[in-house]
């Protein structure tokens, strides 16, 4: 069953070995695989990849709901889309 959501977000839990570093309603994010860097957007595919170096989430502003970014550290992870839901599990 999808995620409810706005039209225009959807929703990230990011976990590493020690919890939960963030969770919650997202415009975007990007990252890179072995491929390149790609984008994932509101209604994706389902879709699974590890990734690497980069991950950049961007979320609407609390306050004005105006767009602002934000890096997440990583070396590496599991990428995981599913019904409008994204789990991101980064590596030890």
């Amino acid at each position: 069953m999808a995620t409810k959501t706005a039209n225009n977000t959807f929703y990230i839990e990011i976990r590493s070995p020690k919890g939960i570093v963030y969770k919650g309603e997202v415009l975007s994010l990007s990252s890179v695989n072995n491929v390149g860097s790609f984008d994932v957007l509101p209604l994706h595919t389902n879709f699974i990849t590890l990734i690497q170096n980069k991950l950049q989430v961007r979320r609407p502003d609390i306050k004005t709901g105006k767009p602002i970014s934000f890096d997440v550290p990583i070396d590496s992870g599991v990428l995981y889309i599913l019904n409008n839901k994204v789990t991101i599990f980064l590596g030890a």
